[in-house]
């Protein structure tokens, strides 16, 4: 089982789910990016003190920005290797 990436290490894992310019909720995108870095049955269920999934709260991390929750935009002229 791989460790449980930090909420920047998810960085790239989302923005490779989101490159094919689909609009998606959040949550479409977390299960995907979750498979996307082979994140386990146990991993997914893991939780903080909060309450909150670890993974789900981690997979937040690069949707939030310092101006407050990211918003659409258009990622077709991004290349993600």
């Amino acid at each position: 089982m791989p460790e449980m990436p930090t909420w920047d290490e998810f960085m790239v894992p989302v923005l490779r789910v989101m490159t094919d310019g689909q609009l998606r909720g959040i949550r479409v995108i977390r299960t995907r990016t979750a498979d996307e870095v082979g994140l386990s049955e146990a991993q997914l269920a893991e939780g903080l003190p909060s309450g909150q999934a670890k993974a789900e709260n981690r997979l937040g991390g690069p949707f939030r920005t310092s101006l407050g929750w990211a918003r659409p935009c258009d990622l077709s002229a991004v290349s993600i290797k």
